[in-house]
């Protein structure tokens, strides 16, 4: 890849077998970065990785490094609880209309099974961390919107995300915690007994 960002392929051996030409590498990882919409910077003593991106940007690294600071649980792949580990992701973006949430206790819910195995997609948009509700701490409120504040104690239904410390959150689905309740309680309100609540005493009228 010349200045003007034009890809030479003359003097590529087609076919040839990875590793036997030092130069044959170099020009395979700056494929494989344009592949990749990353720059390329070329280092020492570090074997090319088979099925890997094999290019090393200390810009594109050093950006999502300070990106993936949010300790949450991750899922790699589909099935049983197994698939499920601490990790990193990206913070939550604060848009329109929502707020933000540091989580301090969350629940388990059926969707979130059937999510982790794979069939219950998240809504267009939503976080794709585990977690339909959360109870916390509100951490930022978006500028258009009125009556919480940075330091209340709340819990809220999520379109995703409770599986992870911070958390946004719809603000017509926050609500504030009542001072009796913990937080491990509230965060079993918004998904769990609301939803038996609107069952038994609206939909059956039972008594």
């Amino acid at each position: 890849i010349d200045a003007n960002g034009q890809i030479d392929l003359a003097g590529v051996p087609i076919g040839a077998k990875q590793g036997h030409d030092p130069q044959d590498r170099v020009r395979r990882q700056r494929l494989q970065c344009l592949e990749h919409g990353l720059s390329f910077t070329r280092w020492r003593g570090v074997p090319a990785r088979a099925g890997g991106i094999v290019c090393r940007s200390s810009r594109h690294n050093k950006t999502r490094a300070s990106r993936l600071t949010l300790k949450a649980i991750i899922q790699e792949g589909n099935g049983g609880p197994e698939v499920l580990k601490p990790g990193t992701a990206e913070d939550p973006v604060l848009g329109p209309g929502r707020v933000l949430i540091r989580v301090h206790a969350t629940s388990v819910n059926r969707p979130d099974a059937v999510q982790r195995q794979g069939n219950y997609p998240p809504p267009p948009g939503e976080s794709s961390i585990l977690g339909l509700e959360a109870a916390g701490i509100v951490e930022a409120v978006s500028p258009d919107v009125g009556g919480f504040h940075r330091g209340e104690r709340v819990f809220a239904l999520l379109g995703g995300g409770g599986y992870a410390e911070l958390a946004v959150a719809h603000a017509g689905h926050v609500m504030r915690m009542p001072p009796t309740l913990s937080f491990e309680q509230a965060a079993c309100i918004c998904e769990t007994y609301l939803t038996a609540y609107m069952n038994l005493f609206l939909y059956a009228r039972l008594d």
